[in-house]
């Protein structure tokens, strides 16, 4: 399936292209670099929640948090999926979206899938639950978002 759509994006001159083949030709190194952290993102723990450090990194965000904890109209998994949700058709600008939804789709499930593993290997003995999150859902953008599973 990815490989089609990279065959979409990049020409249908690459007959018999893998994935590695297409980040041979077509890729760069900073590219990689630069969305390390969408597969791979830091996080942090308040008051008992994981929460992506992009969304809690200041004390401005922390406060929002703990004001909305302490206010309870969302239940703790609503709260951490707010806090925690990721809608891909924002990551770029215009300029730089460059794809469909159904693309999106895509994306937001490999994203899902690195954060399931990253999820996992931070916080050994918790589970969580990533979804990834249709325009319905979002009532824009694919998105993805998790919760620890209580």
């Amino acid at each position: 399936m990815l490989t089609a759509v990279l065959a979409r994006y990049f020409g249908g001159d690459n007959c018999g292209f893998d994935e590695y083949d297409f980040i041979h030709k077509y890729g760069r190194a900073s590219w990689a670099l630069l969305l390390a952290k969408l597969f791979l993102p830091d996080f942090a723990e308040i008051e008992g929640s994981v929460l992506l450090t992009t969304n809690a990194a200041s004390r401005e965000a922390t406060d929002r948090f703990l004001q909305a904890a302490k206010e309870a109209t969302l239940t703790r998994r609503e709260l951490e999926e707010s806090f925690n949700l990721l809608e891909i058709g924002y990551l770029f600008d215009a300029e730089g979206r460059d794809t469909e939804d159904e693309d999106d789709d895509i994306l937001a499930e490999y994203v899902g899938e690195a954060w399931r593993r990253s999820l996992a290997a931070s916080f050994p003995g918790r589970r969580f639950n990533v979804r990834v999150l249709c325009t319905e859902e979002t009532g824009s953008t694919v998105g993805v978002t998790f919760s620890e599973v209580r």
